[in-house]
């Protein structure tokens, strides 16, 4: 008795790998979708949880490459990260972000951070995609990109040992145009975060007091 092609293919990719029920269950539906033994093999890793396969089989039904799959494809991601590295490949596919998403220790939200700022240049994002940096201080950095404060002034507030308050502090004085040198002295982690607070406040009082001063010449002078 001739034994079905399916079964012979089962067998050639589930070899030695000591794959659980569950596991084989998905392999097998992959066989059935016509994927190639590359695709297959990729899935058969006794090592990957099946939530972790199906996020595998997700990438390969719809359209990404082994290549691709395979960079997200780890024992160690997460079932989040997976989905937000998958999710670049369908709805961002060349940009240059790429690269910095794959870190393996980047959390699934750090990667949104990362995401976000896709339409940034590259050195801007490459300033703060580091696990160093909380998710929460990415978007202090990423919002001051995108208020558009020079690089040379974001510098310095890149910098993981300040709080993520001490970081928007800096972020809206930044705003108001002050100098590196000034930003340099102002963004030191041991400066407390209600000192930045009452330095923003004097500066957005001199700034009203300033536009107010405006007004007045300007109406003298019409």
């Amino acid at each position: 008795m001739r034994i079905p092609k399916r079964t012979v293919r089962l067998i050639h990719i589930m070899s030695d790998r000591q794959l659980s029920e569950d596991q084989k269950e998905i392999i097998e539906r992959g066989i059935d979708a016509g994927m190639n033994d590359d695709e297959l093999t990729l899935l058969a890793n006794k090592d990957l949880s099946c939530d972790q396969i199906m996020q595998g089989y997700y990438g390969i039904m719809c359209g990404l490459s082994v290549e691709e799959v395979a960079t997200y494809l780890k024992p160690e991601k997460s079932l989040d990260v997976m989905q937000q590295i998958r999710f670049i490949y369908f709805k961002q596919r060349g940009t240059k972000i790429l690269p910095l998403v794959l870190n393996d220790n980047l959390t699934s939200q750090q990667i949104i951070e990362i995401r976000k700022g896709a339409e940034l240049p590259l050195r801007y994002v490459k300033l703060y995609a580091d696990p160093c940096f909380s998710e929460k201080q990415m978007e202090q950095i990423r919002m001051g990109f995108e208020k558009h404060i020079p690089y040379s002034i974001m510098q310095f507030i890149c910098d993981p040992r300040l709080s993520v308050e001490q970081m928007r502090c800096l972020r809206e004085i930044a705003s108001f145009g002050i100098s590196p040198e000034e930003m340099r002295e102002l963004a030191q982690p041991d400066i407390p975060e209600e000192s930045m607070q009452f330095y923003l406040k004097k500066l957005k009082i001199r700034y009203r007091n300033n536009e107010k001063r405006k007004h007045i010449i300007y109406n003298l002078t019409i």
